[in-house]
């Protein structure tokens, strides 16, 4: 994000310093986003929330494709809220959704799968920013990446689907 705010708000601040203060603002404020969710995954269905973070993600992302200055800042704003929010969010999947003797191994993989995918977004990121599009290419790439996860929520079992699983479970004998 600091490259980013480097290249599309300059305009704004002519310092390093402010850049810096720019991003630290955005991230301070995003995170509050946790907390939010977290009030609404013990409030609302878990496919619910997911489909909403989609659904800000995606366009907030595409718009960042392009948006310089105040609106690149606006953007930039509402698509961290949509990624600090999706946090709390995808651990409450993961304890929903996996069964209880398999829920630290899922975890385990989980953040292998996330060092992983960390390691190869950097050099990622980086191929594409030197390309014609710049960061433009990133959020596109981004946007498509996050529209599949929101298509992959719709595949989420409802709260009455795993009310009914459970008592089904519930009913058979041991």
């Amino acid at each position: 994000m600091p490259k980013v705010f480097d290249e599309r708000l300059r305009a704004l601040t002519q310092t390093n310093l402010g850049i810096g203060a720019l991003v630290a603002a955005v991230y301070a404020m995003a995170a509050f986003a946790q907390v939010i969710m977290g009030t609404l995954i013990d409030r609302m269905e878990l496919r619910r929330l997911m489909i909403a973070v989609g659904l800000v993600q995606i366009p907030m992302l595409y718009l960042a494709a392009n948006l310089q200055g105040w609106a690149m800042l606006g953007a930039a704003l509402l698509m961290m809220l949509a990624v600090f929010g999706q946090i709390p969010l995808n651990d409450a999947i993961v304890g929903k959704y996996v069964a209880d003797e398999y829920r630290a191994r899922v975890l385990g993989v989980r953040y292998v799968v996330s060092l992983g995918v960390a390691a190869v977004a950097v050099p990622m990121i980086a191929t594409l920013h030197r390309t014609e599009g710049g960061f433009a290419n990133v959020f596109l790439v981004l946007s498509v990446l996050a529209g599949g996860v929101m298509l992959a929520s719709f595949f989420f079992p409802s709260r009455d689907e795993l009310v009914a699983h459970k008592e089904k479970l519930a009913s058979q004998p041991a």
